[in-house]
């Protein structure tokens, strides 16, 4: 009876570690991502769950594990949303180039899917490699772009996002437009480390618009715990 008790025990232990390797998302998103009903739904966890571990250093592997796990359940639209962060990452390190060449195929598999929020990260992305690569004039392109798909979704994190990229790079290029709408941005990023295996991480963003119609104040808050198995 004792020997069958440890092999029952051991049994589900076994369960529970495959089952854990098996859903490389954290079960906090990984509960909504299952629940989500689109693919703009699921793609806009996994956006959100990319810019919780975007200074991660096992981010690529993190990636890499998420993509194999959606390309293993046949669950193409959520891999290409896994691909979108890892070109996010190539133009980060200033492998524009190959980013360019998943981000096309990409935009046209968005456009079929007639995904709005996939459409509008994938111009993003665009906008992150042609700054990777210098070209200044495709970046602002981009980035208007950008939010003028954003500003369909309304979606106050994505809105906020895009207006602090396209005014910072209108800062950085020296660029003026009046009919630009503009504001303020502040935003708070802190990851905690309890120990070598826990750590508590908030994300706060507010953007103030002074001339917009939209409403003046966009506040984000997210707050979250990371588990880090050996």
């Amino acid at each position: 009876m004792l020997n069958m008790k440890r092999t029952i025990s051991l049994l589900l232990f076994l369960a529970i570690f495959l089952n854990m390797a098996a859903q490389p998302l954290p079960d906090s998103i990984k509960i909504l991502f299952t629940t989500a009903k689109t693919d703009s739904e699921k793609g806009r966890l996994l956006t959100r769950y990319y810019d919780m571990i975007t200074n991660d250093d096992s981010i690529l592997v993190k990636l890499s594990a998420l993509k194999s796990y959606f390309k293993t359940n046949n669950d193409l639209s959520a891999e290409d949303y896994i691909q979108l962060s890892l070109c996010r990452v190539m133009a980060r390190v200033s492998e524009y180039t190959a980013a360019f060449n998943d981000l096309y195929p990409l935009m046209t598999r968005f456009e079929e899917r007639k995904d709005a929020y996939g459409i509008m990260v994938a111009n993003r992305h665009f906008s992150y490699a042609w700054y990777a690569s210098g070209d200044r004039e495709k970046t602002i392109y981009y980035d208007r772009r950008t939010l003028e798909l954003t500003l369909n979704l309304k979606d106050d994190y994505e809105l906020a996002t895009a207006y602090n990229n396209l005014s910072s790079d209108y800062s950085e290029y020296g660029v003026t437009d009046s009919g630009f709408i503009y504001g303020a941005y502040l935003g708070l990023d802190i990851d905690y480390s309890i120990n070598d295996q826990f750590s508590i991480f908030l994300k706060a963003n507010e953007f103030y618009h002074a001339n917009s119609t939209l409403g003046e104040f966009l506040p984000y808050v997210g707050i979250g715990v990371r588990f880090y198995t050996n």
